[in-house]
């Protein structure tokens, strides 16, 4: 009976991890596939010279 409920705690652990990635990779693509006025990596890379002056 204790083997069971740890298998099957593994087994959910291991579909919530794989659910978990999944998710993430949705999001990336998504956030690649936005225009550049939206892209939250050249937002990132303006804050940055905007705060340190960088040209």
């Amino acid at each position: 009976m204790m083997a069971q409920s740890k298998d099957h705690a593994r087994r959910r652990f291991a579909t919530t991890a794989m659910a978990g990635v999944a998710v993430y990779i949705l999001v990336d693509v998504m956030l690649q596939f936005l225009p550049p006025q939206y892209s939250v990596i050249s937002d990132a890379e303006s804050l940055k010279r905007r705060n340190f002056n960088l040209t």
